[in-house]
């Protein structure tokens, strides 16, 4: 009986495999081990964003939000991970819902951007507490159960690239202060 399970769960893996292989040769350049253009039709029909659905850009613009907690400390507003304790492992939907929250404060924000203020070489915290006295703009927040409310820092900023991961080098970030009118 062991054996058959063995078996099983071998023939699901292999499957999988086989699945995940198709998919990545079907969206490569033709070469000798693509399949026909039939079945490469057939592949892309079923899974229509290939790798696009899988991955997201490395280079993408990372998001940060901090609130105040007293005169001279910033916090995190963000409740990340998902698998965090204070999330329950996984079983409170708040940090998932925020990533939504976050887009649609910046979706109110004018594509001007000169709203946006810049620093270099500071951490994000340095970069808040000698920009803190920058107006903030008016924002508001609909949502059923917000998160994000009153005065916040958003604050955008590229992730290093690869080849500088060792160095102690800041990628240049900007910075927005929004005070955020809870709704409901």
């Amino acid at each position: 009986m062991r054996s058959l399970v063995l078996l099983f769960k071998l023939l699901i893996a292999f499957s999988w495999v086989w699945v995940i292989g198709l998919v990545a040769a079907s969206y490569l350049p033709h070469n000798p081990l693509s399949p026909s253009h039939r079945v490469k039709v057939i592949i892309q029909a079923f899974f229509p964003q290939g790798w696009g659905f899988f991955t997201r850009n490395p280079r993408d613009v990372e998001g940060f939000v901090y609130f105040q907690q007293d005169t001279a400390t910033y916090l995190s507003a963000l409740r990340i991970p998902n698998a965090a304790a204070v999330n329950l492992l996984g079983l409170r939907r708040d940090s998932r819902t925020q990533g939504a929250e976050y887009g649609l404060l910046l979706s109110q924000l004018e594509k001007d951007t000169s709203i946006w203020v810049g620093c270099k070489g500071l951490s994000h915290i340095e970069c808040i507490k000698f920009r803190r006295d920058i107006s903030a703009i008016k924002v508001s927040n609909n949502k059923k159960k917000p998160t994000l409310c009153g005065p916040i820092w958003i604050i955008v900023q590229e992730p290093v690239p690869w080849a500088w991961y060792q160095s102690a080098a800041k990628m240049p970030l900007k910075l927005v202060k929004l005070d955020v009118e809870c709704l409901n």
